[in-house]
């Protein structure tokens, strides 16, 4: 049995409607440096909420430069935008099938309707982390191909009782198929370019109350639409790699061939099938969700958006055997040069907090560097104290009930 049929033992397959995106799990993808999570469409909708509660489902895209930093001086991942709909989706498809190809690292959901077919197939390719590609594919007899939008994610509740307002700027593009945004909330500045190329049918895209809505025209389209994302520091390296992007079917065997690289070698083999499939399953997350660029590792549940908005280095020193065992050297070295670059900080913040040499990891670890030691331990202390209370606030109310 190769690597591949055995990772495959991971994939997941649904063909059947459920229509409820508030009940659905969603299905994950990710570069390592970006993520998302799709819906029963193979779209992103939904309103983002966080606030810790685990029965939370966010379908939104995120990025590991797009970090805010907030309430107690901490650095809080934010969602940055989804791909969705433009209006309430309500036909009920005749035939459908969504899968999850994890050797692979895409998701393809067919829907056939009364009057017409469409297919969105989405992937990352791991060593362009900046890029989510997302293949539309329709044909119709008599029905419009609804029109989507790209919708900027500017009132966020963010955890700790944080709401972060942001703005979004459309920028202009020299290069006629770029749509270029800037979108700031709180700290977080990130830049975000949508390009579409097609071979079948055509597109136009326009801003409206601050989305970019994409519309289709044509009885037929083939349609690829890159969402790129980075850091706005970023900006004019994200533009050079998406410009490159010319030929859409070169572009997706690269980011296949990538994916298989990505994997390597090393497997591990279980005689029992379900385990089999949940290991691979686990792994392919771990791949998704940690990347090469020495940047701060994802939070425990990776680029999906979901209850937490920062790492803790004890969750990551779970992860970091598992793929030094399986030969992703790169990805472990660059988590390793992260903690480096961290641990005078540490060593200072230390002293400050507990009065002592040495280090101690703090719990909701930074992304950035620390500028200001003593309101970030004072900041530390006041956090723990709302903690506790937060805590007992909720023990007491459990202990009414009983």
């Amino acid at each position: 049995m190769s690597l591949r049929d055995l990772v495959k033992t991971g994939n997941i397959i649904r063909n059947t409607w459920t229509g409820n995106s508030k009940e659905g799990i969603p299905l994950y993808l990710g570069s390592g440096k970006s993520g998302a999570c799709f819906d029963e469409y193979g779209l992103m909708h939904g309103t983002y909420k966080s606030n810790g509660d685990w029965d939370t489902i966010n379908n939104v895209f995120m990025h590991a430069d797009n970090s805010h930093r907030g309430a107690y001086g901490l650095d809080y991942w934010l969602p940055l935008l989804q791909l969705c709909f433009e209006n309430e989706f309500h036909e009920t498809p005749i035939e459908y099938l969504q899968q999850l190809q994890i050797f692979e690292g895409k998701l393809t959901t067919k829907m056939k309707f009364k009057y017409w077919n469409l297919e969105i197939c989405s992937y990352f390719n791991p060593y362009k982390g900046d890029i989510l590609s997302v293949e539309i594919k329709y044909d119709s007899k008599s029905e419009k191909m609804p029109n989507l939008i790209l919708k900027p994610q500017l009132d966020i509740n963010a955890c700790y009782d944080q709401k972060i307002s942001g703005k979004v700027e459309y920028l202009l593009s020299a290069e006629t198929q770029n749509n270029i945004l800037r979108i700031k909330a709180g700290t977080a500045d990130s830049i975000v370019v949508l390009k579409t190329l097609s071979s079948v049918g055509d597109i136009n895209t326009y801003v409206e109350n601050n989305n970019l809505k994409i519309c289709f025209h044509g009885a037929k389209g083939n349609h690829l639409i890159l969402i790129g994302a980075a850091g706005f520091h970023r900006k004019d390296e994200l533009l050079k790699e998406i410009s490159e992007i010319i030929d859409p079917i070169l572009h997706k065997a690269e980011a296949e061939m990538a994916w298989c690289k990505r994997w390597g070698t090393s497997y591990i083999k279980i005689p029992d099938a379900t385990y089999q499939s949940l290991w691979y399953r686990s792994v392919y997350y771990i791949l998704s969700s940690y990347g090469t660029e020495g940047s701060s590792p994802s939070a425990p549940m990776g680029w999906s958006g979901n209850s937490w908005e920062f790492h803790f280095p004890q969750d990551v020193s779970y992860i970091h055997p598992v793929l030094l065992r399986l030969g992703h050297y790169d990805i472990a070295s660059s988590i390793v040069e992260f903690y480096k670059k961290h641990i005078e900080d540490m060593k200072k913040l230390t002293k400050r907090i507990y009065g002592v040499e040495g280090t101690y990891w703090h719990g909701n670890f930074l992304i950035k560097r620390i500028t200001n030691y003593f309101r970030m331990a004072f900041q530390t202390i006041v956090l723990l104290n709302y903690i506790m209370q937060h805590t007992l606030q909720k023990w007491l109310l459990k202990l009414q009930g009983i």
